[in-house]
């Protein structure tokens, strides 16, 4: 029986299958021509996969939250998530730190945060620090760091660079992917869309790869293990592996089909369907992949988890959850799934822990 506890992953090369056209993906003005797709394993372990449910944890302060983010947990097993309420004009974007066992929480302040400035992603750093970044109307951003007490360390101007996505690595550079505009005005043009690396200092250490879908750079994710820094594209269904703070190679998801985890209704996923990857967990070993699977219409409602060894070579097929868990939001160190659930204005977080077994 293995239990899980949270890194992430490294892929195996094989067949190649060329970019889309508009799909441009460059290391600096290097454009990358193809990704390897990973294979199958060979080996004869049969792992499968069985939730044990473990309650569902209260988020009565999040009422009237229409928009609820994917969770993160630092090492101390807090949660934090966002909520953005359209309705609201400024900073409409609000975190918290929640602990799930005292059901405590508090709201995250950014200090020195502008009045027009507006609050995005957040990444968690080693002994409580948090980082934030933010963005003006003026097309011009910036990242926060917040010492654990809530001070503010430093803040550091990333000019026309509006960040979208934020992870710290094991080596404290930050890494963000957003949007780089010719100037900082409110009606500058999109110039590029790129990943980015920084030190604590706020030096740009390295911008090694551009030309991303508008969308990947807001909708896709990072993932960090041992070996460096990862970029999950939902654009390309690949991700893309870096060594330092240099781009290395990019590799097709390894899933093609899932299967339902209810007993009595197995039944495969079309390929047609659309896996958006959300996250990368490490199990020892291997490596759990979970997200949303949309049809070809569009709609989406239905979560999946996979293993894969740590080369990316699948262990089990997709397997989707159950449908109390169709709201997917999150996978901590200890092998516990999240997911969101509603009844009426109360929200909750269904909890389940992920027990894999290995014939």
């Amino acid at each position: 029986m293995i239990t899980a506890v949270v890194a992430l992953l490294a892929l195996l090369p094989t067949a190649r299958s060329t970019l889309a056209s508009k799909g441009r993906i460059h290391q600096g003005q290097v454009e990358i021509k193809s990704i390897v797709a990973a294979k199958p394993a060979r080996s004869a372990r049969t792992i499968t996969i069985a939730l044990e449910p473990a309650g569902t944890i209260p988020l009565e302060f999040l009422k009237r939250a229409p928009y609820l983010s994917k969770l993160k947990f630092d090492g101390s097993g807090n949660i934090y998530l966002r909520t953005y309420s359209p309705q609201e004009r400024k900073n409409q974007v609000q975190w918290f730190k929640l602990d799930p066992t005292t059901l405590r929480h508090e709201k995250i302040s950014i200090p020195g945060m502008h009045g027009d400035e507006q609050l995005g992603e957040i990444a968690l750093g080693d002994h409580g620090k948090v980082y934030a970044a933010l963005a003006l109307p003026t097309r011009r951003g910036a990242i926060a760091m917040i010492a654990p007490n809530g001070s503010l360390v430093s803040r550091i101007d990333t000019g026309s660079f509006v960040i979208h996505k934020l992870v710290v690595d094991r080596n404290g550079r930050l890494w963000a992917s957003g949007q780089l505009f010719e100037a900082s005005a409110p009606d500058a043009k999109l110039a590029d869309s790129q990943i980015r690396v920084y030190d604590q200092s706020g030096q740009l250490l390295a911008a090694p790869l551009g030309g991303l879908e508008v969308g990947d750079s807001s909708l896709s994710e990072f993932a960090v293990d041992d070996a460096g820094a990862k970029f999950i594209s939902h654009s390309q269904s690949a991700l893309y592996q870096f060594v330092d703070t240099a781009f290395e190679s990019a590799y097709r998801r390894p899933f093609e089909s899932s299967s339902d985890m209810s007993q009595d209704n197995l039944r495969p996923t079309s390929p047609e369907d659309q896996r958006e990857v959300d996250g990368i967990v490490n199990l020892g070993q291997m490596r759990l992949w979970w997200g949303r699977i949309e049809t070809k219409d569009g709609t989406a409602g239905e979560s999946f988890v996979g293993i894969t060894t740590a080369k990316g070579e699948a262990l089990t097929p997709e397997v989707k959850l159950p449908a109390e868990y169709a709201s997917l939001a999150g996978v901590d160190g200890d092998g516990n799934i999240y997911a969101y659930s509603r009844n009426g204005d109360n929200i909750g977080l269904k909890k389940a822990r992920l027990i894999l077994s290995e014939k």
